[in-house]
């Protein structure tokens, strides 16, 4: 999973995996592309630069690469170069990757009504979600939250029990936690059905 997120310096690449699948990457028109040569550089956690080389072979244009062994949540510099069957070498290629591994908090910001002690309302009702995307690490961005599954705000405004669930996912792909929120309207009023006849005196 990922996304290509803005960034300062250029649009850069978000996973939350030490593997990025690269689809239709690289093009040949004539004798095809051969091999892809691949340099992939970081830090792990103690902050040291660490680094993997490989050579891969695409399959229609598409190959994997695999980030360093050990390597932590930050930016990655990939650097890729293009051999055809012909031995025509490309210029080297370089994007940024972003490796975020941390999920997003999600948490219950509205809920309008309150509920009533028998956990029922007697209106309509506004469920609203936020989520918090936090940083891998000092020094590093968060890729930023995509999207809400579900939904990020919900208007219950008829007579029904539900459970509105919602969990967040980022652009690393990585995501939230879920919350379920019962919402029980009932806006009709109870129905008195027929009584008995009064007893009368003789």
């Amino acid at each position: 999973p990922g996304t290509f997120i803005p960034n300062p310096g250029g649009q850069v690449f978000a996973t939350n995996s030490t593997r990025i699948t690269n689809t239709n990457a690289v093009t040949d028109a004539l004798s095809g592309v051969a091999k892809v040569e691949v340099e992939a550089i970081g830090k792990n956690a103690a902050g040291i630069t660490v680094s993997a080389t490989s050579s891969v072979t695409p399959t229609n244009g598409t190959f994997t690469i695999d980030l360093p062994d050990g390597i932590t949540d930050g930016y990655v510099t990939i650097s890729l170069t293009a051999t055809d069957k012909a031995g025509n070498v490309s210029s080297t290629e370089t994007f940024t990757a972003l490796r975020d591994t941390i999920p997003p908090i999600l948490t219950l910001i509205k809920r309008d009504p309150a509920k009533n002690p028998q956990g029922w309302n007697k209106v309509k009702v506004e469920v609203e979600f936020n989520a918090t995307d936090t940083p891998p690490r000092a020094g590093v961005p968060a890729s930023g939250v995509k999207e809400y599954i579900d939904e990020k705000k919900t208007i219950v405004n008829e007579d029904i029990q539900r459970t509105v669930t919602c969990y967040a996912v980022d652009n690393a792909g990585n995501q939230s936690n879920t919350i379920e929120e019962n919402v029980w309207v009932d806006k009709s009023p109870p129905v008195i059905g027929d009584l008995p006849e009064k007893v009368r005196g003789s």
